[in-house]
């Protein structure tokens, strides 16, 4: 079994990609829930970084459809109104809601798979090569 500490977004993009790949993966959190806490603000999206993985992950259109259309497009204005600077958006860092992509990532995993209130206190390596983590409400 492959264990990830964390059900942060490089976390969950890596326990949906061992899946899809037939391994055997857990996730240990020390939140509560999915719920516990707000995940933050808009996130840009690389191409060549979070959307490769989005990719790999077998996730991509589900992903298309929650991207905020042109959210990197600004202008600056004075106070009369008076356009300085206008960019226009482009597709190569797409927009996204953090939270919105962290329930994406958590829907695509089967139930079970993140175990949810395990903050990790100490993890200690086994004379066979395993590793035991040992978890703040005493289970290991």
């Amino acid at each position: 079994m492959i264990t990830i500490l964390g059900a942060g977004l490089g976390g969950l993009v890596l326990a949906r990609i061992l899946h899809i790949n037939g391994m055997d993966v857990r996730i240990f959190e020390s939140d509560a829930s999915a719920s516990a806490r707000h995940q933050g603000g808009m996130l840009d999206m690389h191409v060549e970084t979070g959307q490769a993985a989005i990719e790999a992950a077998g996730l991509y259109e589900e992903f298309r459809k929650m991207v905020l259309e042109e959210g990197d497009a600004f202008r600056i204005l004075d106070k009369t109104g008076r356009v300085h600077l206008a960019e226009v958006g482009n597709d190569l860092r797409p927009e996204v809601e953090r939270g919105q992509l962290r329930a994406m990532l958590i829907a695509s995993l089967p139930e079970g798979i993140i175990r949810w209130g395990h903050r990790a206190t100490a993890i200690a390596a086994e004379a066979d090569g395993a590793y035991t983590i040992s978890f703040a409400n005493g289970l290991s």
